[in-house]
């Protein structure tokens, strides 16, 4: 018996009606799920992306994983390099991730005015993680490690919690409006730039109290008002003194095993 089944090749570009993946699929170009439909991912399905290949969501996405049985979304030859392009949740409802792995994207979740959650995911070796503008964004128990930036938000709303941010070039980078934001209690150490970067025209304060900040000043990984006047504060104190997250072994990159 095959351990799994036989790569199916999506064949058409617009999901119209409610739609479930099943094991591996191959997605060659852009597949659009239009509004009113839903696409759903089951337990231990493979979405495998040829070059630029991506999905675009104005209806909903919903990609429930499980501990032992995680959703992957990779680019289908593997490797750590950018292959393919993106899931845009456009103006959807309703969409959410959980026990989810996204490898190989230039942005592998990119939202607008969409209310979204993702939970227990791992995001690593993509150009970013998520980008979102408005919300209402949720991202809770998750790992954001060897991208460029982690999470990116744009006049956003949202709630990020219990996550591991490390080893990325940027972990958090808000580029404008970032009053929105609740970043409390994470694990947000060892990213090469900035552990957060305001944006040159965000003139309001990001909410980052509770938060750990690995060993040193966490100052001397923010950038914002102190760094360039003119621009918003991180407002970090109170820090947390220990980390939220266990650092033993292969725990930290496994989906699931974040922030519990």
């Amino acid at each position: 018996m095959r351990e799994r089944p036989e790569v199916f090749a999506w064949p058409i570009p617009t999901i119209a009606t409610d739609t479930a993946w099943h094991g591996d699929v191959l997605v060659n170009g852009t597949v659009n799920v239009e509004r009113g439909a839903v696409l759903s991912l089951s337990p231990s399905t493979r979405a495998l992306f040829a070059k630029d290949a991506g999905i675009t969501v104005r209806g909903t996405i919903r990609a429930l994983g499980e501990k032992d049985a995680p959703i992957t979304f990779a680019g289908a030859e593997g490797g750590e390099s950018v292959v393919w392009d993106e899931i845009l949740i456009d103006k959807g409802t309703g969409s959410s991730f959980s026990f989810c792995s996204f490898a190989n994207a230039n942005w592998a979740l990119h939202s607008h005015f969409t209310d979204l959650k993702v939970d227990s995911c791992t995001f690593m070796h993509n150009y970013g993680g998520i980008r979102f503008t408005s919300g209402p964004v949720e991202i809770k128990r998750s790992l954001f490690r060897t991208n460029e930036i982690g999470i990116r938000s744009f006049r956003g709303t949202a709630f990020i919690t219990k996550n591991r941010i490390t080893e990325n070039r940027i972990g958090v980078f808000v580029r404008e409006k970032g009053s929105g934001l609740a970043i409390r209690k994470n694990d947000l150490y060892g990213n090469s730039e900035y552990n957060i970067r305001l944006g040159d025209f965000n003139d309001e304060d990001v909410d980052a109290r509770e938060n750990w900040w690995g060993k040193g000043d966490p100052l001397a990984t923010i950038f914002d008002g102190r760094s360039e006047p003119g621009i918003g504060m991180v407002l970090f104190e109170p820090v947390a003194k220990e980390p939220f997250v266990p650092a033993s072994g292969k725990t930290s990159q496994n989906v699931g095993e974040v922030g519990k």
